[in-house]
């Protein structure tokens, strides 16, 4: 089992800084789930807290995000979801990936079907690490 840290807006995880600051103190066993609603709420650059967690990173939530709100599916908000995964990737995050949406932002099982398959999709179209 992995223990891991989840940036979280409300608390000191929140922090970049702080993230970084545990995973120095922690060394190889630092380990993060990174939620991108979460770091958005935080106004943290989320491709600076890729780079800065990089391979420690072993679980992630994700939704789009954009004008309409910080939990939207995917391709509704502004997000680039593929600079996303393709700098997961080069960064070395050996990760699973969680499509987080809440109740409000779908609206049958077919959203979250479609949701899914887009983003198995682009994650099965990134070239392997090192391209």
């Amino acid at each position: 089992m992995t223990v891991a840290q989840e940036n979280v807006s409300r608390c000191t995880s929140g922090s970049l800084r702080f993230l970084k600051e545990m995973k120095r103190a922690l060394g190889d066993d630092a380990h993060f789930v990174l939620d991108t609603k979460q770091a958005i709420r935080s106004k943290e650059n989320i491709f600076d807290v890729v780079r800065a967690l990089g391979s420690s990173i072993v679980h992630v939530h994700i939704s789009d995000h954009g004008e309409r709100g910080d939990c939207l599916q995917i391709g509704k908000g502004r997000f680039d979801i593929r600079r996303f995964l393709r700098l997961l990737r080069q960064e070395g995050a050996d990760c699973s990936i969680m499509l987080e949406l809440y109740r409000s932002n779908f609206s049958n099982l077919t959203d979250l079907v479609s949701n899914y398959n887009t983003l198995v999709h682009m994650i099965g179209s990134l070239e392997p690490a090192g391209r």
